[in-house]
C-alpha cells in the first residue's frame, strides 16, 4: 500500500481566461524518480473548467501537447469540486514518467466559457 506523503497545492486562487489554456507547472521531478498520484481535488468556483494533469515525455520538459502525455482529467462545473481517486486502493497505478532530471510534471486548465473564473487544485502523491 503506498503512502501518500507529498501534496502540491494552489494557487492562491488564480484566474483563467477567455477559453484559453493556462500551463501550470508543478515542478521538475527527482531525475531516476516518478511520482506515484494518489488522488487530485479540482476546484471551480465560478465556471467550468477541465483539470488535465500530464507529465512531460522522456527528455522534454516543455509545457506543450506535444512534449507531455495526460494522465488524467476531467472537467468541474461551476461552483462544484470533485475528488479524483487516481490510486483506487491500488487497481491503478498512476504516475509521472521516470525522470532522466529534466521532466516535469503539470496541470493544464482549459476552459470554453468566454468568462474569467477562479480555480483550486490540491494533488496528494508520494516519490516512487
Amino acid at each position: 500500500m503506498a503512502i501518500f506523503n507529498l501534496n502540491i497545492s494552489g494557487p492562491p486562487p488564480g484566474s483563467l481566461t477567455v477559453g484559453a489554456s493556462l500551463w501550470i507547472d508543478l515542478g521538475l521531478i527527482t531525475s531516476g524518480k516518478d511520482f506515484f498520484i494518489g488522488n487530485g481535488k479540482w476546484t471551480s468556483p465560478d465556471k467550468t473548467i477541465i483539470f488535465s494533469l500530464r507529465t512531460n515525455n522522456l527528455t522534454k520538459s516543455a509545457g506543450t501537447t506535444t512534449d507531455t502525455t495526460q494522465i488524467s482529467t476531467y472537467s468541474v462545473a461551476a461552483g462544484k469540486s470533485y475528488l479524483q481517486d487516481l490510486y483506487k486502493s491500488g487497481r491503478i497505478h498512476t504516475a509521472t514518467v521516470k525522470s532522466t532530471g529534466v521532466e516535469h510534471w503539470w496541470l493544464l486548465l482549459t476552459s470554453k466559457s468566454s468568462t474569467a473564473g477562479s480555480f483550486m487544485y490540491n494533488i496528494n502523491y508520494c516519490l516512487e
